[in-house]
């Protein structure tokens, strides 16, 4: 894969992919994109307007994947885990990037994926993804 481009490199080409899902009761992957060229991901945000409140048994995890690897944890509303757990109506969480190296770049072909995993009984009300990223 090649390098990065300099970052005030002004040719250099960014992209932006909006990805919608529904309310799920249960775990879902949903394909956000499949690029034609290599990439690189920079910033994965994510809304969800009605929100959901933390809970020790009931509760959801959202990853952002290129293929199998994971690229940003979004959200985990298991009040067992660190941090803040609940996804508060109608508020951007940003997603804190994979510091695993190679893990942002994906190669041509290769599909972006919001994956919803489900943990009891909890059902995830209807939310959106955004990724920001530029072309290798």
């Amino acid at each position: 894969m090649s390098e990065t481009r300099r970052p005030n490199d002004f040719l250099q080409e960014h992209f932006s992919l909006d990805c919608d899902h529904a309310s799920t009761a249960a775990s879902l992957t949903v394909k956000a994109a499949k690029l034609g060229r290599a990439f690189r991901i920079d910033r994965v945000t994510y809304i969800n307007p009605t929100g959901l409140a933390e809970d020790t048994a009931n509760n959801f995890k959202g990853e952002l994947k290129i293929g199998s690897t994971l690229v940003s944890q979004l959200f985990y509303t298991d009040s067992d885990e660190a941090g803040p757990n609940s996804l508060t109506a109608d508020t951007f969480i940003t997603g804190t990037l994979s510091a695993v190296a190679g893990a942002l770049n994906g190669a041509a072909e290769d599909t972006i994926s919001l994956v919803l995993t489900k943990f009891g009984t909890q059902t995830l009300p209807a939310g959106k993804l955004r990724v920001e990223g530029r072309y290798l």
